[in-house]
């Protein structure tokens, strides 16, 4: 903001100069007369120049060293504007360089952290699996223990067997022979007399 303003009230200055440099120019150009130099003979331009008053070569000397300072002020504000101008273009790219890095990053990251994360689901997807394949081998094998303990070949598994068939035999016999019963405590209610 600051340099747009010194810019501007530069800009106005330079025209206000120039102005008054053309205003001068009219001034001189109305005050000297043109003299040709092949056609006019010295001595008209010796009375040309003898009829001007002292005065208004005094000022005209006067009016060429403010011109000429006026122009030497004008060159280096126009040396300062030149520059300021580079900077201002410099300040430009920069800004562009500036966002076009920060869009490169912020693309860059949104890929990595997109790449990231599928990595991350697809190594804890791989560990789950790993560990409910652990946890089910583990099951089974406990399982085939189990199940060879309790119907193994070994001694012990043998010796269960057969109390096993014998609890089942004496299972079957005992269910038989209480029905035997609910039978016979039924039909002398029903009136049937088996003695």
């Amino acid at each position: 903001m600051e340099n747009d303003e010194k810019l501007t009230s530069m800009i106005e200055e330079l025209n206000e100069i120039q102005s008054q440099l053309e205003d001068c120019e009219k001034v001189l150009k109305l005050e000297m007369p043109v003299v040709p130099s092949d056609r006019v003979e010295r001595k008209t331009v010796r009375r040309t120049v003898e009829r001007q008053p002292v005065e208004t070569d005094v000022k005209l000397h006067a009016s060429i060293k403010e011109l000429s300072e006026q122009m030497e002020d004008i060159k280096h504000r126009l040396r300062q504007l030149e520059e300021i101008t580079v900077k201002l273009e410099l300040l430009d790219e920069v800004d562009e360089d500036v966002n076009y890095i920060k869009n490169f990053m912020n693309h860059k990251l949104d890929k990595d952290f997109d790449a990231m994360y599928r990595n991350l689901m697809d190594q804890m997807n791989i560990e789950a699996i790993k560990i409910y394949r652990n946890i089910q081998a583990v099951i089974v094998e406990e399982q085939a223990k189990q199940n060879h303990v309790l119907f193994g070949v070994d001694g012990k598994s043998d010796k269960l067997k057969f109390r096993m068939n014998h609890v089942l035999i004496f299972s079957i016999i005992s269910f038989v022979v209480s029905i035997l019963v609910m039978i016979l405590q039924i039909l002398p209610a029903m009136g049937v007399d088996i003695f």
